[in-house]
Order: C-alpha cells, then structure tokens, then sequence
C-alpha cells in the first residue's frame, strides 16, 4: 500500500469548498508567521492528508478540513505577536484560541433547502490515518514505550477497544460506513494498533 520512498515534494490540490477554505487558511498563516518556521507546527487534518500523500497511501486515507490546527507555544505566540499578525490580515478571535475570517469569492451552491451537517468529531479517522502512516513509516512497539507517545498509545487503545466504542463510532459516522465496513475498518484498525503499538 505504501511507497518505499516517501516523496520529499507534494503538490496537494483543494477537491472541495471545505479544501480550498482551508488551503486559504494555511495560506493565510504562512503569511502571518513568515519566516517563523521552526516554533510551530501544522497539526489535526492537513497535517495527516500531507503524510498520507507523502506516503502515498491513496484517497482511501484523505479527509476534507476547511480549518487549520496550529500547535504553537504560548511564549511564541507572544513573542512574535502571532495574534496581532492573524487580527492584521482581517481575522478575528471568535474564542479562545480560535480565529476566523469571512470570505466572499468561494463559490458554494447548497440544493435547495439544504443546510451544511454540522461539523462531527474527526480526530478518530485521524487516528486511523495516522496508524496508516506509521505502518509506512516503519513504526513499532518500541517507539511508543514511554513518555507522551505511551500515553497516547494508551488512549488509542482505549478508543479502539471495542467495536461499538468512543472510536469507532466516530470513525464509522464520519465516514459514513456500513455495518459490515465498520466492522472490516474495526478489524484493520485493531491490527494496526497491535503491530504498531503493541499491547497494553
């Protein structure tokens, strides 16, 4: 399923409105933050859709994401006023730690009546995905053995522990799976985390 090689270059194009708005976003924030590259990290969807492809494990693993999770240090932030660099571009701070910008020239065509479904929980396909890719990556037990990597390993595991659990029952809903699909994706995900982060 993957390549030996991973690709050093990736070209990703927006497949959707809920894309296009989020390379806007990352866009956006790469001119926010210019050269401040080595304080922060791409985190949640686009960051696991880029080592998919990088991976290239195929469209089975991609996931439309019409936002962009930053992972950045409250002292960076701070210090390169990373706030007031978002406000400059026309963002405003809807919460917390959560900014957004109106945009009028994405064309969105809804039949009629239609509403946009609200937005359901995601990070359980990312954690699919991310097993994916660290199955091309080569990752095993041991490196899961301590520290925030154990912990995580620990809450996957959970997660995943049964058929009709937490995880799953996202990963099914958001992907629209049947039962017997679920059951097959239960079966992978179940294996993946057996091979990758070993037992308990």
């Amino acid at each position: 399923m993957a390549a030996d090689t991973p690709l050093n270059r990736l070209v990703l194009s927006a497949a959707s409105v809920a894309d296009d708005l989020g390379y806007v976003a990352l866009a956006d924030l790469a001119h926010a933050l210019g050269a401040v590259t080595a304080d922060y990290r791409i985190i949640g969807g686009h960051m696991v859709t880029m080592l998919a492809g990088r991976w290239q494990l195929g469209a089975e693993l991609y996931r439309e994401t019409g936002d962009v999770d930053l992972g950045v240090p409250p002292i960076v932030a701070r210090d390169y006023n990373v706030v007031d660099r978002l406000k400059d571009l026309g963002y405003t701070q809807v919460a917390g730690n959560r900014f957004a910008r109106r945009l009028s020239d994405v064309p969105l065509r809804l039949a009629g009546g239609e509403n946009p479904q609200p937005e359901v929980f995601t990070d359980a396909a990312d954690i699919w995905r991310c097993l994916e890719i660290a199955l091309a990556a080569g990752l095993r037990p041991a490196d899961f053995a301590d520290g925030a990597r154990a912990e995580s390993a620990a809450v996957i595991r959970t997660l995943f522990s049964s058929r009709h659990g937490p995880g799953m029952t996202a990963l099914a809903a958001e992907q629209h799976l049947s039962g017997r699909a679920a059951d097959e994706r239960f079966t992978r995900v179940r294996a993946l985390i057996s091979r990758i982060l070993g037992p308990a």
